[in-house]
């Protein structure tokens, strides 16, 4: 009959777990809880809005982190690697709005830069000569970073 003991504690001690402990996020400084969702909410984002630069890696970010223009991110033609991961860079946060997109309007809507992620992708574009125009394609580490972003 020893056995009753063992398992009125084990009873005891489940009742004693936090079941919201799944839902905190660890954000360093602050823990992020999860669990409560608002119902009054819509989704901001809409679109994907892709360019590509027609710059070099650093004058495009010059470009995108002055007062005139930005995007949320960046990528570089061939991302350095930090832990065996691409680095992309993120130049504004999702949450805010970037602009990128400019006068802009789509399928009814106007203003894109609120309701879109801006991702540009450092390429050169196009060059012309007199019988035809070359797009430079984008490098196969910029489409292998692109698809999980």
């Amino acid at each position: 009959m020893k056995i009753w003991p063992g398992i009125i504690a084990a009873a005891l001690l489940a009742g004693c777990q936090n079941p919201q402990q799944d839902t905190l996020v660890d954000r360093g400084a602050y823990q992020l809880e999860t669990l409560h969702q608002a119902q009054g909410a819509d989704r901001r984002i809409r679109f994907l809005v892709m360019h590509y630069t027609a710059e070099d890696f650093h004058s495009s970010l010059k470009t995108l982190t002055d007062e005139h223009v930005s995007a949320h991110y960046l990528l570089p033609a061939h991302p350095q690697r930090e832990h065996g991961k691409p680095t992309v860079y993120r130049l504004v946060p999702e949450a805010m709005r970037a602009w990128h997109a400019g006068a802009s309007a789509w399928r009814g809507r106007s203003n894109l830069n609120d309701t879109s992620i801006g991702i540009e992708i450092v390429n050169k574009g196009f060059t012309r000569s007199m019988l035809f125009t070359h797009w430079q394609p984008y490098t196969a580490e910029q489409i292998a970073v692109l698809i999980p972003l």
